[in-house]
């Protein structure tokens, strides 16, 4: 958290410096290109404890009772992001567009989840594994992205 915090602040504190793009590989600032692939490993990680946690929740509590849990819970963080967090990130009310980001995904996923606990435990957990590969696979690419290939006889990487 205290590197999604340090990435956040960046982009407040220095918003009136001038300075490269921060997701331009070719213009990008060594330390700042290791904060933010550091800070990109923080959303995959929120969603494995959030996992984690219903998990543990669950131990304790009926299937039935997580389940309610993790879809209040789940509708309760989305509408966080979308009525107080995105009008905050604007500024101005009304927002000219909603920015769904890591609090939408975790209630969101905790809505899945909920679904995904009432199944049987055989077909469930082939969905957790993909769900988990998926999410692990996708870490290298936040950031890294090979546009204009070949432009000048090379490849410029770029962030997305």
């Amino acid at each position: 958290m205290i590197l999604m915090l340090l990435d956040h602040l960046r982009e407040t504190w220095l918003v009136l410096v001038p300075m490269p793009d921060p997701v331009d590989a070719s213009t990008v600032l060594p330390a700042l290109a290791i904060a933010r692939f550091a800070a990109s490993f923080c959303a995959p990680i929120f969603v494995a404890l959030t996992g984690l946690s219903a998990y543990l929740f669950s131990v304790s509590h009926s299937r039935g009772e997580t389940t309610a849990f993790l879809v209040k819970r789940g509708l309760l963080l989305m509408a966080i992001d979308l009525f107080y967090l995105s009008p905050l990130y604007w500024g101005v009310v009304p927002q000219p567009t909603f920015w769904l980001q890591v609090i939408w995904c975790l209630g969101l996923c905790m809505i899945l989840l909920a679904g995904l606990i009432r199944l049987p435990d055989p077909p469930a957990l082939p969905w957790g594994w993909c769900w988990f590969a998926a999410t692990i696979s996708s870490i290298p690419f936040d950031y890294i992205r090979a546009t204009r290939c070949f432009r000048s006889g090379r490849c410029c990487i770029s962030g997305t």
